[in-house]
């Protein structure tokens, strides 16, 4: 059979094993930590007073599909803020290229302190492992829509019943976020979310952070390309899952040159993870060209169907992984930074503008720092969402924001009394909410300063933002006694 008509006949199955009601119950449930603010607060180097809650950290593990179409069992964590009968929103958290299968949230390895401090914040928070990672079989589908969506989704129907057992107080709301890998997951559970469990799970907001979302496109242009490139074992990482899933070539050689082959095979059957794989192939390919120019690693017949057939098995896969080719109808933004060196900072552009044509009512792309490289744009990314997030379930519509937010000058900060809130322009809205969203108060600005008095507050945490010319400035506070 020719590869591009078996690739149609693959991406019509596993479009089949995304549709509803095919797994998504409950294993097993653990309580692996409880964490207290104060603990929190070493972890994340800050404050205690900064946190709204302790964390409950459960790992959990729940059927779902695999991308042969086979019964599987996934695993992920389910953290819930100690926020005792405080009704809380739901968040969805998909994390980064992880090193291996151990190397995952569920193992608290893996980018599990994001999901933390989201529920840190005042979310209950899912991180789905991913298939092919934690408990899960199969080699991981790196970068591939449907089984990053399909896994979060089977996820959140088992937290699901999980909260409603527990009895925990969880609200109608819910946010999807990721970061990297976990951008491109977050976008592609996203666009699932909306057109097919938009009863089950109505999404309130969305922020994708520094995601390959144009993988046919921008990704394939950089490892094409002839620039240098440091993390280039992504490449490889998503040659051997495309074929996991889609069945693509018969042998390793057939798409890399010797000694890279070699290399990448030891990769494929889980010898190495992706860390050691990279620093292979980028000793080699600097030993032979001077550099680590991801192109110089595969079949040069390879690269020459690449770049002159838009038909290619490969190129199909890739398109069929493209994530940013529809419409949100929530409040969505696209965080990243412009000196990204892993995930090239155009591709949400490309999904900014391919959004916004497609008429997304609600979709901004914003740099958050143009000097920061991939590893430094988290931090950025995951507070801007959360302070995003936090303006939400609000009488304040977020439309028309310009997607970027700036701090707030305010002072004293822990506050006993009386907050100054300055750099404000006359006409300005200054509203006070508490961390579940709740509208405290609302003024507007006649100075350029404002005063706010918190003697009425019970001590804890607030976020406090200002609204002027479009833009959103905001400040956690934390009132004391």
């Amino acid at each position: 059979m020719n590869k591009l008509v078996r690739f149609s006949l693959v991406t019509s199955f596993i479009a089949m094993l995304s549709l509803p009601g095919m797994a998504q119950e409950v294993v097993s449930t653990n309580l692996v930590a409880a964490v207290s603010k104060d603990l929190l607060s070493i972890i994340f180097g800050a404050n205690a007073s900064q946190l709204q809650y302790g964390i409950d950290v459960y790992r959990m593990t729940y059927t779902t599909t695999s991308v042969k179409g086979l019964p599987d069992t996934a695993s992920g964590l389910f953290i819930m803020p100690q926020a005792g009968s405080t009704a809380v929103p739901l968040l969805v958290y998909q994390h980064g290229t992880v090193d291996s299968r151990t190397d995952v949230p569920s193992n608290l390895k893996g980018g599990w302190e994001a999901g933390a401090a989201f529920a840190a914040f005042g979310f209950a928070t899912v991180v789905p492992d991913y298939l092919g990672l934690g408990t899960s079989k199969g080699y991981h589908p790196y970068i591939h829509a449907a089984s990053e969506s399909s896994a979060a989704v089977d996820m959140m129907y088992a937290a699901r019943s999980f909260i409603a057992q527990s009895g925990f107080a969880v609200n109608d709301k819910l946010f999807v976020t990721g970061y990297s890998q976990g951008g491109h997951a977050s976008m592609a559970l996203h666009r699932d979310l909306e057109a097919k469990y938009s009863n089950d799970f109505p999404v309130t907001a969305a922020a994708h952070l520094s995601g390959p979302y144009n993988v046919s496109g921008e990704m394939l242009k950089l490892l094409l390309s002839d620039q240098p490139y440091g993390t280039v074992a992504y490449g490889p990482h998503v040659v051997i899952a495309y074929d996991y899933v889609y069945n693509l070539y018969d042998s390793l050689e057939q798409v890399f040159k010797a000694p890279y082959a070699a290399m990448v095979a030891r990769r494929a059957s889980e010898e190495i993870g992706v860390s050691e794989l990279n620093t292979l192939l980028i000793n080699q390919l600097v030993a032979d060209h001077g550099a680590p120019i991801p192109r110089y690693m595969f079949q040069d017949t390879l690269v020459a169907a690449l770049e002159s057939n838009p038909d290619h098995p490969f190129r199909a896969a890739l398109r069929d992984n493209d994530t940013y080719d529809w419409a949100p109808k929530v409040p969505t933004r696209i965080f990243y930074c412009k000196a990204d060196d892993q995930v090239v900072y155009t591709n949400s552009l490309v999904a900014e503008a391919k959004m916004q044509a497609n008429g997304a009512p609600d979709v901004l792309a914003r740099d958050l720092d143009s000097t920061l490289n991939h590893t430094g744009c988290v931090i950025p990314a995951l507070l801007n969402s959360a302070i995003f997030f936090s303006g939400f379930n609000t009488t304040t519509s977020n439309r028309d924001l310009d997607g970027r937010v700036e701090p707030l000058q305010v002072q004293p900060n822990p506050v006993s009394d009386v907050l100054l809130i300055t750099a404000l322009a006359p006409g300005a809205q200054v509203e006070l909410y508490d961390l579940n969203g709740r509208l405290l108060r609302r003024m507007i600005a006649t100075e350029e300063y404002l005063e706010l008095n918190v003697q009425d507050l019970t001590p804890g945490m607030y976020l406090v933002r200002a609204i002027q010319d479009r833009k959103m400035s905001a400040a956690r506070i934390s009132v004391q006694r």
